[in-house]
C-alpha cells in the first residue's frame, strides 16, 4: 500500500471510503498494539495530510470528532513508547 499512497490522486480516493477509513481508525486503537495497529498508523498517516480530509471526514463520513481524538491520544502514546529505552 506505500506505493500506492506515494500518489495523492490514490490517497484521495481511499480518504473517500468511509467503510476503509473507519476501520483504519479503529485498527489504530491500542487493542490491536502490534503490526495491525501498525500498519494502520502508516495509512492515516498520508490520509490525514491529504487535501480536504478533515472535511470529507466530518462533513461527507459524518465521523465524530472523539474518533479523531482517539486517534491522536494513541499516535502520541506510540511515539512516547518510542521514544523510551528498549
Amino acid at each position: 500500500m506505500s506505493k500506492l499512497f506515494r500518489k495523492q490522486e490514490a490517497v484521495i480516493e481511499v480518504a473517500k471510503l468511509k467503510h476503509t477509513v473507519f476501520k483504519t481508525f479503529l485498527f489504530m486503537n491500542r487493542t490491536y498494539a502490534g503490526e495491525l495497529q501498525m500498519n494502520a498508523l502508516r495509512v492515516l498517516h498520508p490520509l490525514c495530510k491529504s487535501p480536504g480530509f478533515r472535511e470529507v471526514f466530518f462533513e461527507e463520513h459524518k465521523f465524530p470528532e472523539a474518533i479523531l481524538t482517539t486517534y491522536i491520544k494513541e499516535a502520541k502514546f506510540l511515539f512516547n513508547e518510542s521514544m523510551k529505552p528498549g
